[in-house]
Parts: structure tokens; C-alpha cells; sequence
């Protein structure tokens, strides 16, 4: 199978990974020849690669220490176990592919029809001190607008819009009184019997009047320099102990991205016209993707 059947394969196991996700417990309507036949192609793949490099430093291959390994080497020097290599290195390419791409394409989005918001990043790019390497991390990282323009493009439009758990053991989830409606005082906790998944939507949680304002459903960067949201009121990345741990990589590489935009270009403007439409699978990207214009 070449590289670009490999693609196809994946972004179409992707696809049927995200409709069962769901789907949840009605996941069983979707036909499961197909999906299966698909997911049997990229794991075969995977594993031909992985064979080949763990085969390698079975037979002596040494590798300077200096020298940067491949993940299936270094969890072929660990375990035998084929099977949980694959799963780890498909775990982290379903966390990467994508992820930064979409990011930084919904902010465009929003960007490209909100010229004053661009204007206002651009300005804040192009003040650093001359002599002074904007480009790095720490430099990225102190730029207030940049960082409140990423953090109300994933407000809008979390890369991964849901999440779920399941229990364990019998517990309960607590009531959470909603400050704005009196009536939610009176819930009581809800049972969570053992085996039930509970699925988190960030979409919705993200756009809560409630924390956010009544205008909590517009792009609004400049609201980041009045609200602190609580680590479970704002969770792009997930929260607690399993929150994601590709988070400052992949805000690092979205400030880069946009700031160089910024740098670059004097304006962004839209090339279409229609609302942003999500697209079905596992990331939350626009489905009529991002068609904007850049002048120097």
C-alpha cells in the first residue's frame, strides 16, 4: 500500500471512528464490513513499518544516543508486544494529524471576517522591539492578543469538540448549579452506574452565557483580558490528569503560524460567504474549508 493509500485509509477510519463516537450506543446501525476491512488495512501497515525498525535493533543496529529515534524503537526496546506498539503510535497519530491545521484554519476563519481583530494582532506583532527575536516560545507566549485570539478561536471551535468517560465503578455526578437559572438548584446527583459512558461536549460547555457573557456566541478576543474561567469551564485540551499532552506544542505551533501571518500580510479577507460547517469525524473542522485572500 503507498503512502497516499495509507492516507485515504486513515482519514476514512478516522471517519468511521468519529460517526461511532457519535453514535455511541446506536453505533451498531452503521455498517461494520467496510470500517473493519479499513481498520485491518492501516494497522497491517503499521506494522509492516514497525517490524522493520524493531527488527533493526534486534539485530544490533546501534543508534548514536545523540541521534533522534523512531517511537517504534523506542517501545520496541521495551516491550515484544506488537500489538500495544501499534495502538500507542496510532494513539498519537490521531492526536497530531490535523490538529494544529484545523486550529489554525478556524482562526483564519474567524480572522478573515473580522478585519479589525486582525488589525489589532498585526499591530501587536509588528511593536516587538527590533533586535529581538520574536519567534520563540517564551517571546510567543508573552503576546496577550495572539494568545486571547487563539484562546476565543478554540472557545468557537475546539479541535475536538466532545469527549467521554466511562465509569469504572456505581458513582454520581454532581449537581452544578447553573447561576443563571435558579431551577438547576434543585437537581439532585445523577447516577452513573458502572460500565456508562458520559460524554462531555466542549462546544457546548464553551458557549455558556453563563461563563462567558451574552455574547458568549461571537468572537470576542478582547473578552480574555476581563474572564478566568476555571480549568473545567474551559477545556479545549481536556482537563485533570488525562488532559492532553500535546497542549503546549500545539499552542506553540498555532502562535508561530499566526504570528508569521500576521507579520507577513497586511490584511486577510474572506472568499466565502457561507457559515462555517462542521465537518463529521473526530476533529472539529469546517467542512467548506477556509478560502481567504492575503495582501502583502
Amino acid at each position: 500500500m503507498s503512502r497516499d493509500e495509507f492516507l485515504e485509509a486513515f482519514d476514512s477510519g478516522l471517519l468511521g471512528t468519529g460517526l461511532r463516537i457519535m453514535l455511541g450506543q446506536y453505533r451498531f446501525l452503521l455498517p461494520k464490513k467496510a470500517y473493519l476491512k479499513t481498520c485491518q488495512r492501516v494497522h497491517s501497515w503499521l506494522e509492516y513499518y514497525i517490524r522493520r525498525q524493531v527488527d533493526s535493533t534486534s539485530n544490533g543496529t546501534q543508534v548514536p544516543s545523540q541521534q533522534r529515534r523512531s517511537m517504534a524503537k523506542n517501545l520496541g526496546g521495551q516491550t515484544e508486544d506488537l500489538e500495544y506498539i501499534r495502538g500507542q503510535i496510532l494513539q498519537s497519530m490521531l492526536a497530531s494529524k490535523e490538529t494544529t491545521a484545523v486550529l489554525v484554519s478556524n482562526a483564519m476563519f474567524l480572522l478573515s471576517r473580522h478585519p479589525d481583530v486582525y488589525n489589532k494582532l498585526r499591530k501587536e506583532v509588528l511593536q516587538y522591539p527590533e533586535g529581538e527575536d520574536l519567534f520563540t516560545f517564551d517571546n510567543l507566549s508573552n503576546l496577550t492578543y495572539l494568545q486571547n485570539v487563539i484562546k476565543e478561536a478554540l472557545r468557537l471551535y475546539p479541535v475536538f469538540p466532545l469527549n467521554g468517560r466511562i465509569a469504572l465503578r456505581d458513582t454520581t455526578l454532581p449537581a452544578s448549579p447553573d447561576p443563571t437559572n435558579p431551577q438547576l438548584t434543585k437537581l439532585q446527583p445523577a447516577p452513573v452506574p458502572a460500565g456508562s459512558t458520559v460524554v462531555m461536549s466542549w462546544y457546548s460547555l464553551h458557549r455558556s452565557e453563563s461563563i462567558f457573557g451574552d455574547d458568549a456566541a461571537s468572537f470576542n478576543p478582547d473578552r480574555w483580558n476581563t474572564i478566568k474561567p476555571t480549568q473545567y469551564e474551559y477545556m479545549p485540551f481536556g482537563g485533570g490528569q488525562r488532559a492532553c499532552l500535546g497542549r503546549e506544542k500545539s499552542l506553540a505551533e498555532g502562535a508561530l503560524v499566526l504570528a508569521r501571518l500576521a507579520e507577513r500580510f497586511q490584511r486577510v479577507e474572506s472568499r466565502d460567504s457561507r457559515d462555517w460547517k462542521p465537518k463529521t469525524g473526530i476533529s472539529y473542522c469546517n467542512a467548506n474549508g477556509c478560502k481567504i485572500a492575503l495582501y502583502r
